[in-house]
């Protein structure tokens, strides 16, 4: 079946018309019904926020388009690790950042210290001046508050394992879209592309080895792409909790939430929420907290045990 059809025959079982679909999700009214009369091909972002409207999970998604239910979704709902840093994690520290800036900043603080600590122990090109770098509340104001004038990063740990990525995913962890490189940069050493993809695959696979727009990759070719690759919906769960993190930390984001869906696979609790815009730095915080657990996951995998204690 294809998705378009789905989508009308989902919306009309349910008896939602196009319009307030379009109210619940944010997604136009025009591009709706052009998917749904097979006239465009949807991304992945706009999979997610219709299936989402829709009441559908990703693993259910599949299984009504393909007829099959991949096996890396049952080994997900199966797996769980109460160390792993989760999207309810990220929420709870942005909003006690609104109640008690200062604890968090100072909690901040100390993890990038931690992490400066471990970082001077080991080789890489960061640390090899051998000069430590101390961090106060005033450097989580200039990473989270950017003026006109400059603009202060986190930096992603780009030699970070893809099996790091993977087993993030697999227990539900939060993922972002330096994952998804991540992720996919880590395939590259064991893939023959011209033996195993076709080329529209293979176009596609490179893309996602460098910053790209989530609105710029179809679901079609991700689809594709999986199926190529073996993953058994794993490139594509791992999409999907990306544009889980977007929906929920998006500074532009303003409209009617159809349901909150913590989880690929918990549904059930359906609730219509009005979900405000964001703010800058609620976002660059949830980025910025993220970032940290990944710094802390690679030197743990480099023997240089840093202990991660969430907020």
């Amino acid at each position: 079946m294809k998705f378009g059809e789905w989508v009308q025959n989902t919306r009309k079982d349910q008896d939602q018309d196009i319009r307030s679909l379009a109210e619940k999700t944010g997604v136009d009214v025009g591009t709706i019904s052009r998917i749904e009369n097979v006239h465009t091909q949807a991304t992945i972002y706009t999979v997610f926020r219709l299936a989402e409207g829709l009441n559908t999970s990703l693993p259910d998604l599949i299984q009504a388009l393909s007829g099959k239910y991949l096996s890396s979704f049952e080994e997900k709902k199966l797996a769980s690790d109460a160390n792993v840093l989760t999207l309810l994690d990220v929420e709870k520290i942005v909003e006690d950042f609104n109640k008690e800036s200062l604890a968090v900043r100072s909690y901040l603080a100390k993890c990038l210290n931690d992490l400066e600590q471990g970082l001077s122990s080991i080789s890489l090109e960061a640390s090899k001046e051998k000069r430590l770098v101390s961090f106060d509340v005033e450097d989580i104001d200039k990473l989270l508050y950017p003026s006109q004038i400059y603009r202060v990063d986190m930096v992603y740990p780009r030699m970070l394992k893809s099996e790091i990525i993977q087993f993030t995913y697999e227990r539900n962890g939060v993922l972002i879209a330096s994952d998804i490189q991540t992720y996919t940069r880590g395939k590259t050493t064991t893939l023959k592309m011209n033996e195993q993809l076709t080329r529209g695959s293979t176009n596609v696979f490179l893309r996602l080895t460098e910053p790209s727009s989530m609105d710029r990759i179809r679901f079609n070719e991700l689809v594709s792409l999986d199926e190529e690759l073996g993953e058994e919906g794993r490139l594509l769960g791992i999409f999907w909790e990306v544009c889980r993190f977007n929906e929920k930390f998006s500074p532009s984001l303003q409209r009617v939430r159809y349901h909150d869906q913590p989880t690929l696979f918990e549904i059930e609790h359906i609730k219509e929420t009005a979900l405000s815009s964001r703010k800058p730095e609620e976002y660059r915080l949830a980025r910025f907290y993220i970032i940290i657990y990944r710094w802390y996951q690679f030197l743990n995998r480099s023997k240089e045990v840093v202990r991660f204690e969430k907020y």
